[in-house]
């Protein structure tokens, strides 16, 4: 078969289904795993779709807001060894701002005692209590799939505040687009945390590189990035971010 032409059959799969595996690939074209390994590794340097572990995704341009509890069900081994990363930067005393959000959820589980955390998220601040951690919540607008509190309040509260850290969420990560969220209020909140910051870390698994979400928070230099060890994409972002590796 032609190379163009068992690019168009990869592209169509997985156009139609969203997603595929290599062995999928390998069976739709009848090539070797390491000609399909390097067709894929092609048509994501043209921007037509995205490698995963294991096969590829499709991309999507935009983003749209999951419930909590599906988000927490995708990409959790990843998410838990990058919220262990994170949590070694975390020093005894320190006053923490931790996002809204999946991967930030699973950070909780890993912080020290003696430590002060702000958030904007409902179920992280109930998790924190039951940690024992001094927590504070901040007021506003509940967002009903994600259980984020958004809106003027929240912002003119974060704006009083000075972080050591701040831990954020992002639903993408492009070279171009920066750092992504589809909802423009819950983008407004990061950006204050982030500028309220000492340091800023975005936690992310290996999905969220190159997406684009409706509304950028940061540029990739304004925050420092934790993901898992196995991202197929650190050396295409490596030069633009620091890049921390969970273990």
């Amino acid at each position: 078969m032609l190379t163009v032409n068992r690019h168009e059959k990869i592209l169509n799969y997985v156009n139609d289904y969203n997603s595929a595996t290599l062995q999928q690939l390998c069976d739709l074209t009848g090539a070797s795993e390491s000609t399909i390994r390097r067709d894929l590794s092609t048509l994501e340097s043209l921007n037509k779709l995205k490698r995963v572990h294991g096969g590829a995704q499709k991309i999507t341009r935009q983003i749209i807001d999951q419930d909590m509890t599906i988000k927490q069900q995708l990409f959790h081994d990843e998410k838990v060894a990058i919220a262990k990363a994170a949590s070694k930067l975390i020093t005894e005393e320190s006053l923490l701002f931790i996002d809204a959000g999946s991967s930030t959820y699973e950070l909780i589980a890993f912080l020290p005692k003696h430590i002060h955390v702000v958030t904007n998220g409902l179920n992280h601040a109930h998790a924190l209590l039951q940690q024992g951690i001094n927590t504070t919540l901040v007021g506003g607008q509940i967002k009903m799939n994600t259980q984020a509190i958004i809106g003027y309040q929240a912002i003119k509260m974060l704006e009083q505040l000075n972080f050591d850290i701040a831990f954020v969420g992002a639903n993408g990560i492009d070279l171009k687009a920066g750092f992504t969220t589809p909802d423009s209020l819950e983008s407004n909140m990061k950006q204050v945390a982030i500028s309220q910051s000492k340091q800023s870390f975005i936690l992310a698994d290996e999905s969220k590189f190159n997406e684009i979400a409706f509304h950028r928070f940061a540029q990739l230099d304004e925050c420092e990035i934790i993901t898992n060890k196995d991202n197929p994409y650190i050396k295409q972002y490596s030069n633009m971010s620091s890049i921390h590796l969970s273990k």
